[in-house]
């Protein structure tokens, strides 16, 4: 993939990012809701707590940037 401009590499970027960071909160609390372990469904809900703490950052810069998310 070849971008003619570093604002639209930036674009590309952050909105990979989210959509990443989107599909892990997705599966932590998926991993979270099966699991059994209570050990590890504190882990796994501590995983996506940290995804939803990455992707508000994300949201907050890409609007900082003017950067749409979708």
């Amino acid at each position: 993939m070849s971008w003619s401009t570093r604002g639209e590499f930036q674009n590309y970027a952050f909105k990979e990012a989210l959509h990443r960071e989107e599909q892990a909160v997705a599966r932590f609390d998926h991993l979270a809701k099966k699991i059994r372990d209570d050990r590890l469904k504190r882990m796994f809900n501590s995983f996506a707590g940290t995804s939803r703490e990455r992707l508000q950052q994300l949201k907050v810069e890409m609007a900082h940037l003017n950067i749409k998310s979708s």
